[in-house]
């Protein structure tokens, strides 16, 4: 009858993104990408000639590294695309692709919104 009670998904504390010290830091790229097939992207390491392919995950979290949102509520917007349960354990996975996406220096994490630099906006040519 009220159904406006029920919610979709109920997300989870989320304890460890409570005590990471980077929650309330926005993400941004810091790399030049491209994509090596239509589902499959890379960056190149900003400091060498490495070139990385992304996981599914770090894919996901690279693109959202826009400079205008931050971990928490990334952390909660993607929570809140799951239509069933949410995963427990999302914020480990978030915060650890950030975390291995920063230490390939691929984004930075910032005090206060910035837009994405230029030159990595749009993919490499091929």
């Amino acid at each position: 009858m009220f159904s406006f009670f029920n919610r979709k998904n109920k997300q989870p504390s989320f304890r460890l993104l409570w005590t990471f010290e980077k929650r309330n830091h926005y993400f941004t790229r810091n790399a030049e990408w491209g994509w090596l097939d239509e589902h499959t992207a890379f960056a190149n390491h900003p400091n060498s000639l490495e070139t990385l392919q992304l996981s599914d995950w770090q894919q996901f979290i690279f693109f959202a590294a826009t400079g205008q949102i931050t971990v928490a509520s990334y952390i909660h917007k993607v929570a809140s695309q799951y239509t069933t349960t949410v995963p427990a354990e999302l914020d480990h996975t978030i915060i650890y692709e950030l975390l291995a996406l920063a230490d390939n220096k691929l984004i930075v994490f910032t005090a206060k919104p910035c837009n994405i630099p230029e030159a990595f906006l749009s993919p490499l040519l091929k």
